[in-house]
């Protein structure tokens, strides 16, 4: 449900100003659309929870993140269980359509070496 009656505030020349827009529903699938459904929109994800799935732990750290890049390590030490023991369960391609929405790319490492998740630059997110 969109924002209605006293919501919305205008300015002196009548021009609406920013929305807020309240969504409860099933994290990944929303975050999979959103582009498609709210095109531009900046998404903030709140109330995550530590017994929560270990992709919606992964994908509110990322939306909680101000950095460009936080590294698996890192991820890691936020989730407190090594990256390579959730991996597998957090990578799907649900979980990487939701990391899209919120201007985040996955890049994995090479050998030893871990992998990251970027910032997507806005020219880059509108050009996918």
């Amino acid at each position: 449900m969109a924002l209605r009656g006293r919501a919305r505030m205008y300015d002196a020349h009548g021009v609406c100003g920013n929305q807020r827009l309240v969504v409860a529903c099933e994290r990944q699938s929303f975050l999979a659309n959103v582009g498609t459904v709210f095109p531009g929109a900046k998404v903030r994800i709140i109330g995550a929870g530590e017994n929560g799935k270990w992709s919606e732990r992964v994908i509110a750290t990322l939306s909680a993140s101000s950095v460009p890049v936080v590294t698996t390590s890192e991820l890691g030490d936020v989730l407190g269980k090594p990256w390579r023991q959730v991996r597998a369960a957090v990578l799907t391609p649900a979980f990487k359509s939701a990391c899209e929405a919120l201007g985040w790319r996955y890049a994995p490492g090479k050998g030893r070496l871990g992998g990251r998740f970027e910032r997507v630059v806005a020219s880059e997110a509108v050009a996918a």
